[in-house]
């Protein structure tokens, strides 16, 4: 740290005073009348150093600087976006396909009954109701059943892909034969009619 010298500090600050004295004794000798032009100029010299000559630069790089700011932005957006859209297809690709979609449900409901080796009393054709370019379907599958085959035909369901979905299950003890369950079985999905970012 540089050591504060009082010495030369009075010198410099006496030679200032020096110069002010000079200025204002010039002034009264020569009169003001005589500096206004020389003032003049210098304000104007001034002024035009200020408007022409700092501040552009100072505009330009305000500019650039929120043209900086907004492409930071925008990629910090758009990395956003690739993510989600990313994630999005993902979901969409663990849908149901749109094309035979009469069919699906039922099939895919059949296949897991075939590979637990159970029948069904009655399967329901879908229903289904179409909104906002997604078609939600379900059937209903009424089967007899020992609780032990129900859940592991429902933990197979629940694990099959494309996703299915158990709205509900309705169980009722049976006398004959032994150990045998009347079940209700609930089971939607969801297709897409359309990929993400269509119309």
């Amino acid at each position: 740290m540089a050591k504060f010298d009082a010495e030369t500090f009075a010198k410099l600050l006496q030679k200032a005073q020096q110069e002010v004295s000079m200025v204002v004794s010039t002034l009264k000798d020569r009169g003001r009348e005589r500096f206004t032009r020389t003032f003049g100029i210098g304000a104007l010299a001034i002024f035009f150093s200020y408007w022409f000559v700092y501040l552009p630069p100072g505009k330009k790089l305000l500019g650039l600087q929120r043209k900086i700011d907004a492409a930071k932005a925008a990629a910090t957006y758009a990395d956003q976006f690739k993510d989600l859209r990313d994630r999005l297809n993902i979901l969409y690709g663990q849908l149901p396909p749109v094309t035979g979609r009469d069919r699906w449900l039922t099939n895919a409901v059949l296949d897991s009954m075939k590979a637990e080796n159970i029948m069904s009393d009655s399967i329901v054709p879908p229903a289904e109701d179409e909104e906002n370019g997604f078609v939600m379907q379900r059937i209903t599958v009424t089967i007899q059943l020992k609780f032990s085959d129900l859940i592991s035909w429902l933990n197979r369901i629940e694990g099959t892909k494309p996703l299915l979905h158990i709205g509900s299950v309705s169980m009722t003890k049976k006398d004959e034969p032994l150990g045998a369950n009347g079940v209700n079985v609930e089971i939607g999905t969801v297709i897409p009619t359309k990929k993400p970012g269509q119309p």
